[in-house]
């Protein structure tokens, strides 16, 4: 009776963690590894890049899930996992050939604007959302020097905003004086319904520039999103905004994005330690089946006596 009940219990681990596993939906993942345009420039960037005319949203965008950027500066930056001249250093390997980037740069008071880009997708009618992306900040092959704070993180900042199905979704610069980048809902303001402002990416110590300007050092960043009460229809999207901050002239940051994935649970996202490995849901299966054999050899061995 000992084993069965052991059996039992490993079973039920089992059947838990695997249904937890299949109530997962990726619901959008990019890894940028395919823009529609390929080339890269001497300073690392996309096409044209570096005269301020960054191509992400025309990169990357996919039926369903269009992509905007308030500035033509959001862009694709072209990586080797060796260091060559003209590519950004990515030491993991982690990153492929592309990534995205942006700037947060005020350069003055009167002039200032805010850089941002956005992205939409289908919730699918799931109401419990995680995104994960992959930051670095990273100074500027063109223009360097004046991108990477020394031993100073910066936040990133991300809006989330429900787009009724039919209605048009803009993201602008917000123009001069604008601390945030503006989202407007069939060109009026839109005010989002959840934000985050929990993430920093933190640089290499001051120690390691400029040695390690181009060196990309990549950190997660992890939001968990809940959509109850938020007013969801059938054919209602989410619309996020990213963004980093810049309230004071002079302060400019170059960042680099990559990996992003969102997927979706029916139930509230299980901490991290609860989870079990994909690998060990069959050696548990297994287990379970052993005990239950060596049970069922036992009572037949006693039956026998």
């Amino acid at each position: 009776m000992r084993n069965t009940r052991c059996a039992v219990v490993v079973l039920v681990l089992f059947l838990s963690s695997w249904s937890h596993a299949q109530s997962l939906v990726t619901l959008y993942e990019n890894d940028f590894e395919n823009p529609a345009d390929t080339t890269c420039d001497s300073n690392g960037w996309g096409p044209g890049s570096s005269a301020g005319g960054g191509t992400f949203a025309a990169d990357y965008t996919t039926p369903g899930n269009p992509i905007a950027q308030s500035e033509t500066t959001v862009n694709r930056i072209c990586i080797q996992p060796t260091q060559v001249a003209g590519f950004y250093y990515d030491p993991d390997a982690s990153a492929g050939n592309y990534a995205g980037s942006m700037n947060s740069e005020m350069l003055s008071v009167v002039s200032g604007w805010q850089e941002a880009w956005s992205l939409q997708f289908d919730p699918q009618g799931h109401n419990n959302i995680t995104l994960n992306l992959d930051w670095s900040l990273i100074d500027r092959m063109y223009d360097p020097g004046h991108y990477m704070p020394a031993n100073a993180s910066k936040t990133v900042v991300a809006r989330f905003y429900r787009v009724p199905k039919g209605e048009t979704f803009g993201l602008t610069n917000g123009g001069n004086n604008a601390t945030v980048p503006y989202a407007t809902l069939n060109g009026v303001l839109a005010t989002p319904f959840a934000q985050d402002n929990n993430f920093a990416i933190v640089p290499f110590p001051a120690s390691d520039y400029p040695a390690k300007q181009y060196t990309l050092n990549w950190q997660t960043q992890t939001l968990n999103l809940d959509l109850n009460g938020q007013g969801f229809q059938p054919g209602d999207q989410v619309a996020v905004i990213y963004h980093l901050p810049s309230v004071v002239a002079g302060d400019r940051v170059h960042a680099a994005f990559d990996n992003l994935k969102i997927t979706a649970s029916a139930a509230a996202p299980v901490p991290a330690a609860a989870a079990v490995p994909g690998n060990a849901l069959w050696a548990l299966a297994m287990m379970a089946l052993g005990v239950l054999g060596f049970g069922w050899r036992q009572r037949q061995r006693r039956a026998a006596e």
